[in-house]
């Protein structure tokens, strides 16, 4: 059975290397257009936009977002269920 944190994993990196890339490729056609380095990878990250908002909009897209929520959740309610006292006194039988 594979992991799937492993997966998501692979996934989110994946999706960073295609970010980069996007800035990377913008950057270099302002800098043929006669653009100093830096001023063509400001703005080009400018016009790009909230990283992290187009990466959520990248994980709706491919449906990853739902599963990821799921799976946290899942997580955290298993770990409350685990330290939680009450539920570990409900199997206990009274002598």
């Amino acid at each position: 059975m594979r992991d799937p944190c492993s997966s998501r994993d692979r996934r989110e990196a994946e999706l960073d290397e295609e970010l980069r890339l996007h800035l990377e490729r913008e950057t270099e056609r302002r800098i043929a257009q006669g653009m100093d380095a830096e001023e063509a990878r400001q703005l080009a990250r400018r016009e790009f936009g909230a990283i992290e908002s187009l990466k959520e909009e990248c994980r709706d897209a491919r449906g990853t977002a739902t599963f990821d929520a799921l799976l946290r959740d899942t997580r955290h309610s298993v770990r409350r269920l685990v330290t939680h006292d009450s539920l570990m006194n409900c199997g206990r039988q009274k002598r």
